[in-house]
């Protein structure tokens, strides 16, 4: 303002100096520049400016301009009217801009406060759209989460309640009347009595409350909702306002029965259980113990939480068992490792079955292991592997006896049924000598007779091979072999290949007649079952260990399929382990068979 008056009050004195230096041109106007000075002065210093410029421009132009010069004197009285003129309109110039300048400022202040309105309105337009935009969110996040929020008016008993709520509920916002009485009728009758008790020791208390409660819906259907409230107290202590929020907890809660029922079903069978079940890290470390025979611990349930299975188990136990849980974090699962401990009231074997438990990222690994009591199994297999000797050395015994009384027998036959069969054949012999040559009948008759002793002695030849071969006690078993294999070829029209040992072999009777009567077993099954055209035998030493392998080009069979009733394939496999080895008996359909028999080398001994 101070600014614009300042040229305002210079602006006379510069009109009345050029009025001065124009005097000779404009000697009859003397107020020829002083009108535009008054005119710039009120238009720059306003009612001020202009009345100031007015008064001193009057004074120079009177005082230097309108006669006489240099003096407040004047000549002509008319030049009083000039006088005047110039101060009104000097003073309308000052009041005209003063008058516009304010209209001017409440134009902008007008448009500032203009401005400002639309910016408020702009403003809470935007709030406007922001609330709605909140409240959207606010109700898409409450129906997600299927949590409402209400408020309670206590002055006036008006009850607010979200979309949500309206939504777990079930009730149309027209038809339901806002009211604490209505959220009580709408609760489930069992759980109204609960829920206002709840509401009011809150109020007496003056503390907030949860409490979980049903709703009972007409198609008696029920859910569940968890509700919780604080109030609002003015400063004499009464309750204004109450709030809360209610959620629909009802899958949570079918959940919970679900996870309550599976877990009691968990719990029932795994007391029924009678193995010890432990939850161990990978190191052997004890994390949970779980059994309903504490007897077969190797320590209290509450001893071992924390430890390691080397604190309480024998070494070997224990890396038996932290071997099971490397095997299972390698493969995924171990089974059949077994541990044998000495509890004060015996001797006890357990079997472990581990597996991985599912555990977070990033935490240690961790097993689930099942120790089985297998004591009465493993005293059975042991009263079981008792019976089993005690029955393979009477089978021993018996194979013995038999062998025996089948030697006996043979050459009994062999001696006494020879006897009889060479004289009987001897006496045909001088009969048909003796009978005429006209009698043909007779002498056929005598003919007949000796074919019938030929075929009984060679009956008997074979009953007394098949029962004890004569030859195995008279030259061995390796020239026993030939003989049998060649008389088989004969017999079979089946080619064979025999390989012995160059050495002949040292056994006792027993062994001889074992190892024949394997080779007899298996040439018969293979000309009864094998349609076989080739046979193979090899008896050697491989890996101090002598081996009997017999093989064909048959048929084969699936050994999976195998009928009880093969009586012989059970022989050969009894007469090896008799003598303490092995009968593998291997077959493919069409591609014949394969007997591979391993005896210990160390009960036989080679000569040169």
């Amino acid at each position: 303002m101070y600014l614009r008056l300042l040229p305002a009050l210079l602006l006379p004195f510069v009109a009345c100096a050029l009025q001065w230096l124009l005097r000779d041109f404009l000697s009859p106007y003397a107020w020829f520049l002083f009108f535009p000075a008054a005119f710039f002065s009120a238009w720059l210093g306003g009612l001020i400016g202009g009345l100031a410029a007015t008064v001193i421009s009057a004074l120079l132009a009177w005082y230097l301009f309108i006669p006489p010069a240099f003096s407040f004197s004047l000549e002509n009285p008319a030049s009083a009217f000039s006088i005047v003129m110039f101060f009104f309109m000097g003073s309308l110039f000052a009041f005209f801009f003063e008058h516009l300048r304010r209209t001017t400022l409440r134009t902008d202040e007008a448009l500032v406060l203009l401005s400002q309105v639309d910016a408020i309105e702009t403003e809470r337009h935007h709030a406007l759209e922001e609330l709605k935009r909140s409240a959207a969110l606010l109700n898409a996040s409450q129906q997600l989460a299927k949590i409402g929020s209400w408020e309670l008016n206590l002055k006036n008993g008006t009850l607010f309640w979200s979309d949500e709520i309206f939504r777990i509920f079930e009730i149309d916002p027209v038809k339901f009347g806002a009211s604490y009485a209505a959220f009580l009728n709408a609760i489930h009758p069992d759980d109204r009595e609960m829920v206002n008790k709840a509401y009011t020791d809150s109020l007496v208390n003056r503390t907030s409350y949860a409490i979980v409660h049903r709703l009972l819906f007409p198609d008696q259907r029920i859910k569940f909702v968890h509700e919780w409230c604080e109030t609002q107290y003015d400063s004499e202590g009464h309750p204004v306002r109450s709030s809360g929020t209610v959620q629909d907890i009802t899958e949570r809660k079918h959940a919970e029965a679900e996870i309550f029922a599976a877990k009691s079903k968990l719990a029932a069978t795994l007391d029924a259980l009678p193995d010890l079940l432990f939850e161990l890290g990978l190191d052997g470390h004890y994390f949970d113990c779980r059994t309903s025979r504490a007897e077969l611990l190797a320590a209290p349930p509450e001893m071992l939480i924390g430890k390691s299975v080397h604190d309480f188990l024998p070494l070997t136990a224990a890396n038996i068992v932290v071997s099971a849980l490397e095997q299972a974090h390698e493969t995924g699962r171990s089974h059949g490792k077994q541990i044998e401990l000495q509890v004060p009231h015996g001797q006890l074997w357990f079997e472990l079955s581990v597996a991985p438990k599912s555990v977070e990222a990033g935490m240690a690994p961790r097993f689930i292991v099942l120790s089985r009591d297998i004591t009465e199994r493993k005293l059975a297999e042991k009263k079981l592997g008792a019976s089993y000797k005690e029955l393979k050395r009477l089978t021993t015994h018996l194979e013995v006896i038999r062998e025996g009384e089948q030697k006996r027998i043979a050459r009994e036959l062999h001696d006494e049924m020879g006897s009889v069969l060479a004289a009987l054949n001897l006496n045909s012999a001088l009969l048909a000598r003796k009978i005429p040559a006209e009698m043909t009948d007779i002498l056929k008759d005598v003919a007949d007779l000796n074919k019938l002793i030929a075929s009984g002695t060679q009956a008997m030849r074979r009953i007394v091979t098949e029962l004890r071969p004569t030859l195995l006690d008279q030259v061995g078993l390796a020239f026993t072999i030939e003989n049998y294999v060649q008389q088989f070829e004969s017999n079979t029209q089946i080619s064979c290949s025999l390989k012995l040992p160059e050495a002949e072999l040292t056994l006792d009777d027993n062994q001889s007649a074992s190892i024949f009567r394997i080779i007899q077993e298996s040439l018969t099954n293979v000309t009864k079952h094998a349609r076989a055209d080739c046979v193979s035998i090899t008896l050697c030493i491989l890996d101090n260990s002598l081996i009997l392998t017999v093989s064909d080009n048959g048929t084969g069979f699936d050994p999976q399929e195998q009928k009880e009733q093969s009586f012989g394939l059970i022989g050969i496999r009894e007469r090896a382990a008799i003598m303490g080895g092995t009968a593998e008996i291997t077959s493919v359909a069409d591609k014949g068979t394969t007997v591979r028999v391993t005896l210990p080398v160390n009960q036989f001994t080679q000569q040169p």
